[in-house]
C-alpha cells in the first residue's frame, strides 16, 4: 500500500470477524464466474483481464480459507478499543480484555447482527447532552437534546473503529442542517 511507504505506522490490521475475508472473496469470485458465464453463453471469448481476475480471486479465496486471521492468531474472543477524546491523544487496542466481565457496569454489550461484519441494529438514536461539553465551550443551549437521528423503525449500524465517517439518511442530515441554520440566524 502506498500509504505505508510515507507513514509513521507500519501496517493496517483488520479486526473484522474471522470469516469475513473468505466470505467476501467467495462472493466476488461468484460474481466473476457469473460474468464469465454470460460471456461464454453469448458466444464471446473471455477478456484476458477477467481471466486474470478470476485466477487471482480464486488464489486469494484459497489463501483466506487456510490463513489464520488476526483474532484467531491472538486467540482472542473479546477485544476493546479505548480512544482518547482530545486530538492526538493515545488510543489502545486491548486483546482478550476481561474488563467487561469484571466491571460490566462500564460496558454495553451489543448483539452483532451482521453475517460477517461488526454490525448491529440501531433503534431510534438521539442526540444526548454531554454536561462536560459546556466546559469545553460546546454548550449551545442543548438545542438538539433528544432529537432523533432517524431509524425510528430500526436500521443497521456498522461498528468500525478504523473510520471517522458518520453516515446517516439524507433527510436526517438535511433536517439537522436546517435546524443549525435556523439557530445561527436567530443568534
Amino acid at each position: 500500500m502506498p500509504v505505508l511507504a510515507s507513514s509513521s505506522f507500519q501496517a493496517i490490521i483488520g479486526l473484522g470477524p474471522p470469516e469475513a475475508p473468505f466470505v467476501d472473496a467467495e462472493s466476488i469470485l461468484a460474481k466473476i464466474h457469473e460474468n464469465m458465464s454470460s460471456h461464454t453463453a453469448s458466444g464471446l471469448s473471455l477478456p484476458p483481464d477477467l481471466v486474470e481476475s478470476e485466477a487471482y480471486m480464486r488464489e486469494f479465496a484459497g489463501a483466506m480459507q487456510t490463513n489464520t486471521m488476526v483474532l484467531e492468531t491472538f486467540e482472542s474472543r473479546m477485544f476493546s478499543f479505548c480512544l482518547g477524546r482530545q486530538p492526538n491523544s493515545n488510543g489502545y487496542a486491548i486483546w482478550s480484555d476481561n474488563a467487561p466481565l469484571v466491571k460490566p457496569e462500564y460496558f454495553q454489550r451489543l448483539r452483532v447482527s451482521g453475517n460477517h461484519t461488526w454490525s448491529m441494529t440501531l433503534d431510534e438514536p438521539k442526540f444526548m447532552y454531554d454536561p462536560a461539553a459546556k466546559d469545553r465551550g460546546f454548550d449551545r443551549d442543548n438545542k438538539f437534546e433528544g432529537q432523533t437521528l432517524g431509524c425510528e423503525n430500526g436500521c443497521g449500524a456498522l461498528l468500525d473503529s478504523g473510520s471517522s465517517i458518520l453516515a446517516m439518511p439524507g433527510d436526517i442530515i438535511n433536517s439537522r442542517q436546517s435546524h443549525a441554520r435556523t439557530w445561527v440566524q436567530l443568534q
